[in-house]
């Protein structure tokens, strides 16, 4: 545990996601001090005991305990000088989420416009068309999220106001209905044509009725 949290506070802090990452290890070590403290004191009393007995174990634990307390405090400053570090920097990091986020809209709504004129979804196109622009538009919208995911932690974590994105949101079901859709359609297309290259000696009625029967399911789901 304190290894773990040792090093996580060790990275360094470039972007957003690295300030979310020091402070969920801030606020981890926060809520269990006082279980750790008192978890520390019956351990360090109870070797104390052992050595004043002179009961010695060769199994490398009292190694363990005599280092436990040192590591600890070396935690303790190592978040101190975290969280300075980190009202240091707050204000630029805040400025350029501020920035990052007027670009994210700007983004996101040329990427509205693209996908309701230019999608998988607009009417009138062949299925194999809608299906590579599916590709194409799941990759887009999926870099978008991951900026989405990034900014929105980043408002939360500064107090800020929290963006709505009604449009990303619904274009994220859409896409996930299209994926099944299309992912079917791909998936029937590859069965189909594998049934030509079978020879009539070597046809199987019962599975390809199977596999019939599963595309059906597939599709009433």
């Amino acid at each position: 545990f304190i290894d773990d949290l040792s090093k996580r506070l060790s990275r360094p802090i470039k972007d957003l996601d690295d300030v979310r990452a020091a402070m969920a290890a801030l606020a981890e070590i926060r809520e269990n001090e006082i279980k750790i403290d008192m978890t520390i004191g019956p351990i360090e009393e109870t070797y104390m005991l052992l050595n004043k007995f002179e009961l010695f174990f060769e199994d490398g634990n009292a190694e363990r305990v005599d280092n436990l307390r040192y590591s600890w405090n070396n935690l303790l400053q190592q978040m101190k000088e975290v969280q300075e570090h980190l009202l240091k920097i707050q204000p630029a990091f805040k400025a350029d989420l501020l920035a990052g986020v007027e670009k994210y809209q700007e983004d996101t709504a040329f990427f509205y416009g693209d996908y309701d004129t230019k999608g998988p979804n607009v009417q009138g196109i062949a299925p194999r068309e809608a299906s590579d622009r599916l590709v194409v538009f799941q990759a887009r919208f999926d870099e978008l999220w991951a900026k989405y995911n990034t900014y929105n932690g980043g408002e939360e974590l500064f107090g800020l106001t929290i963006q709505e994105y009604p449009d990303l949101q619904r274009i994220r079901r859409e896409l996930a209905l299209a994926q099944k859709l299309y992912g079917l359609y791909n998936a029937v297309l590859e069965s189909v044509s594998g049934y030509y290259d079978i020879l009539w000696s070597e046809v199987d009625i019962e599975k390809i009725n199977g596999e019939l029967l599963d595309f059906q399911n597939k599709c009433r789901k």
